[in-house]
């Protein structure tokens, strides 16, 4: 609707176009790298959404890594309109937790960080050694993270190539999104962890184990609510009356409710606090985080029964630029 190819085109750019069926994010990169893989000019490769905006140092700080013999790198993943509204807000902050706590902690641990979307690299010589972009699901990074690791070729965390996203500002666009994301882990699980079994009964390594207990994520939430469900019965199965018996299952509920409420308060604080991220204007979203965090259940719940096949749209309007990127120190 805003002319994307001919802005870019009239900036100088190639625009190349997909010439078969679209239906998911994976098919458009899959066309068009097939395209630039023949031209075989090429040393690797940077992919960002259309309403993204680059720091003017993530190429050099790509290159770096690529120079560095990094088959495939993950950026600093920040946000450009996080005061926007309450969803925005607790979208970055989830995503500065996946910065720090996620892809930092890997790195860390010398495990493979995780393609997160956007503001990634992939060298041109690791696209060989998959065949190109091969994936098929719904939730390509997750997709293409898992074959990265199965073809042991480890993801870099490089925290300098920093990329500023779009957050979605409603809750509408919010369970939509996060339909999609549960709709492909449990999809990629179904593809990938039976091959990530075989390979770890083989040869272990913690990058296996790491990326199938990250496949695992949507099982996993399904077997807490069941499990917390099932404790509560247990509480109010005393042989006590009624109202004794509805009051601990009531209390066992609120119980871990109110445990998740505290981990992902204190969590969040502790984030912005090392990212150096505080803003007054962050304090509301702060205080629900939780409720976003708890919010995703149900999503995740419905996905094993409905999945999202196809790729829909989440609104981009924002037209910001970002603040200074402060320098950090890793």
């Amino acid at each position: 609707t805003d002319d994307t190819a001919g802005e870019a085109h009239r900036a100088g750019a190639l625009i190349m176009e997909c010439t078969e069926p679209v239906r998911t994010k994976g098919d458009a990169l899959r066309q068009i790298i097939d395209k630039l893989m023949q031209q075989d000019r090429y040393d690797a490769i940077c992919v960002f959404d259309a309403d993204n905006l680059v720091d003017p140092g993530f190429l050099a700080g790509m290159n770096d890594a690529w120079c560095a013999g990094v088959p495939a790198g993950q950026g600093y993943r920040d946000s450009k309109n996080p005061q926007d509204s309450m969803i925005s807000a607790c979208y970055s902050i989830y995503y500065w937790m996946m910065d720090r706590f996620h892809n930092q902690g890997k790195a860390g641990l010398g495990l493979s960080a995780m393609i997160n979307g956007t503001g990634f690299m992939v060298a041109a010589s690791t696209l060989k050694k998959l065949g190109g972009w091969r994936t098929e699901t719904i939730s390509e990074d997750l997709e293409m993270t898992a074959q990265c690791v199965l073809a042991d070729v480890q993801v870099a965390w490089v925290p300098l190539a920093v990329t500023y996203d779009e957050q979605p500002l409603t809750y509408r666009e919010s369970v939509k999104q996060r339909r999609r994301w549960s709709s492909g882990t449990i999809q990629v699980a179904r593809q990938y962890l039976p091959r990530t079994g075989r390979q770890m009964t083989a040869a272990p390594r913690g990058a296996l184990l790491d990326i199938g207990m990250t496949m695992l994520i949507p099982a996993y939430q399904l077997v807490a609510v069941v499990n917390t469900l099932a404790a509560a019965a247990a509480a109010g199965l005393s042989g006590r009356p009624f109202t004794f018996a509805a009051g601990a299952f009531c209390g066992a509920i609120l119980l871990n409710v109110g445990l998740t409420a505290v981990f992902a308060t204190l969590s969040g604080a502790l984030v912005l606090t090392v990212e150096r991220k505080w803003d007054r204007r962050l304090w509301k979203s702060l205080l629900v985080y939780w409720l976003f965090l708890l919010s995703w259940l149900p999503i995740t719940i419905g996905s094993f029964f409905k999945q999202t096949t196809v790729w829909e749209e989440i609104r981009h309007t924002r037209n910001v630029l970002p603040e200074p990127v402060l320098a950090r120190k890793w």
